[in-house]
């Protein structure tokens, strides 16, 4: 056994060799302890500036989005104080993001009802309270700092981190201010439209083809005497037709589709509470690409204007009836006065009392054969003057010629013309007419009669009537004054002539030429039928 301080002389060098290796391995773990704590500093360091320039993107990216978007928008703390305002807000608010920060909402978003003009409530203590989103009731209006007033629609809504903690509230809204306007403006003229409607009794209505969907205004309901909580299908717009006119009403609204035939009918009708009534139905296609995408059209209640015009076709078939009995009656008389001339006539030996006699049949004829023309046409305020015409020179020819071959020419421009100026200038023909036969063809000699009746102006306001022969002529224009102022015919004629307020001229002579010249007076009164319509 070796002795103690042998051994460890022997011990103390592996000892050594021992401490030391342990201390190298000591300095070698902690600087590779210090190398990977650098690195992960390095790495944190690296993390975290990449987490700031993230963070400043996404500030940069907010602050574009707030700058961009069309809206105002403005955001609160936790505590309802202003964090955040894009210039749209600013805008409107009045108020720059410097001055509103930390500003409660209610001193820089001012809100109002616009009708009553009283507060509104707090959208972002209503949003931080309940912690849900919330809108704007209708009809708000900001007063913004400067004393402008717009109307605003908005939204609010929390703002809450990754854990669901509230941090806040975001406010959004935009200026509605014009379309408030125009709505408002639309409301009013809807309004008016509906109060048009029921004071005229004209109710509106569209179809929209691609649903079927039939939309009927308030008027529409009243005369269907249904309640407007709902619109009915078109099939029962439709039976509410009467069954005889369902059939035309259909074809009409086929028509429409089909090619956009537009249409204007009066029908019956019939209420949901069983109300007979008539009806004025008018629809029209709107159209595009040849293919009718909807009809719209008015439906009015014509029933009191209906009864009227019934009233009056019946008092009118009265009238006509009464007016036909007249204008028979006269004509009757006329001719009985005539008889009564004629037969005067044949029992007088004197030729110039018959002579007398027979130009007052001739007179009266007339007269008679103007009645008897009105009795025919049912036409009591105008008279076909060129038929007129022809008839009394053909009569009056026919009355005069006996065995004389005196021809009849015609050449009349058809004329409606007012009973006051056909009467007299009946008359005046008439006398013409028998004026000529008495002077122009004497001892049986023939020849021509013309009558002319043209227009002398476009406006057909300028007329002119001549009558002329070919008989012997006027003679000497001495002679000719001297017969006129003896012959109770032409005298006739004058005043005849100045009653119309028409300008007569004769000649030149020896032609026997008469030309009247007179202005057209229209008739001023309809034409009444003598059967009027027939009556539903």
């Amino acid at each position: 056994m070796l002795p103690l301080n042998t051994m460890y002389d022997i011990a103390w060098p592996d000892l050594a060799k021992y401490l030391l290796f342990s201390l190298g391995l000591a300095l070698l773990l902690a600087t590779a302890f210090v190398i990977l704590l650098r690195r992960q500093v390095r790495q944190a360091v690296a993390e975290l500036a990449h987490g700031q320039q993230l963070l400043k993107r996404s500030e940069e990216s907010l602050s574009i989005t707030l700058h961009s978007i069309g809206d105002a928008v403005i955001a609160t703390d936790a505590a309802g104080l202003i964090t955040r305002m894009n210039p749209v807000a600013e805008r409107l608010t009045g108020w720059t993001l410097a001055e509103a920060l930390g500003r409660t909402l209610p001193e820089v978003f001012c809100i109002i009802d616009t009708g009553s003009r009283q507060p509104r409530q707090d959208p972002a203590q209503r949003v931080l309270a309940s912690g849900q989103a919330t809108g704007l009731a209708n009809h708000t209006s900001l007063l913004a700092r400067g004393g402008a007033e717009y109307q605003i629609a908005d939204s609010a809504a929390p703002i809450r981190d990754s854990a669901g903690h509230l941090q806040g509230m975001v406010l959004v809204f935009s200026d509605v201010s014009e379309a408030y306007r125009v709505q408002a403006s639309l409301a009013v003229s809807a309004e008016l439209l509906e109060r048009t409607g029921a004071l005229a009794k004209v109710g509106g209505w569209q179809l929209e083809l691609a649903t079927m969907k039939l939309s009927w205004t308030r008027e529409t309901f009243r005369i269907a005497e249904l309640s407007d909580a709902l619109e009915p299908p078109l099939a029962d717009g439709i039976h509410l037709f009467a069954p005889e006119a369902r059939p035309l009403i259909e074809a009409a609204l086929q028509a429409a589709i089909d090619s956009g035939t537009p249409y204007d009918m009066e029908l019956p009708w019939i209420g949901a509470q069983g109300t007979p009534k008539w009806v004025r139905t008018q629809g029209s296609a709107v159209r595009e690409n040849g293919i009718t995408l909807k009809l719209i059209g008015t439906i009015q209640d014509i029933s009191e204007s209906h009864q009227a015009k019934r009233e009056l076709e019946l008092s009118l078939q009265e009238k006509v009836g009464l007016l036909n009995e007249v204008h028979h009656r006269v004509k009757n008389n006329l001719q009985v006065i005539t008889s009564l001339l004629r037969l005067e006539a044949t029992r007088s030996e004197q030729l110039e009392t018959r002579a007398v006699l027979g130009e007052m049949q001739a007179r009266i004829r007339s007269m008679a054969l103007l009645h008897e023309s009105l009795y025919r046409s049912g036409i009591f305020a105008s008279v076909d003057f060129a038929s007129y015409l022809q008839q009394l020179a053909t009569q009056a020819v026919r009355a005069q010629v006996g065995d004389v071959a005196v021809k009849l020419t015609l050449q009349l421009r058809p004329l409606t013309m007012s009973l006051d100026q056909a009467a007299p200038i009946g008359l005046l023909v008439n006398e013409l007419i028998s004026n000529s036969f008495k002077h122009a063809f004497p001892a049986g000699r023939g020849g021509e009669l013309k009558i002319e009746l043209k227009a002398l102006d476009e406006a057909e306001r300028q007329w002119c009537l001549r009558v002329s022969d070919n008989g012997v002529g006027l003679g000497d224009a001495a002679e000719f004054e001297a017969r006129c102022a003896r012959s109770l015919g032409m005298q006739l004629v004058f005043d005849l002539a100045r009653q119309l307020g028409a300008t007569l001229s004769i000649g030149p002579a020896p032609l026997a030429i008469f030309e009247l010249l007179f202005v057209y007076d229209a008739p001023s009164s309809p034409h009444i039928p003598t059967r009027p319509a027939p009556l539903n």
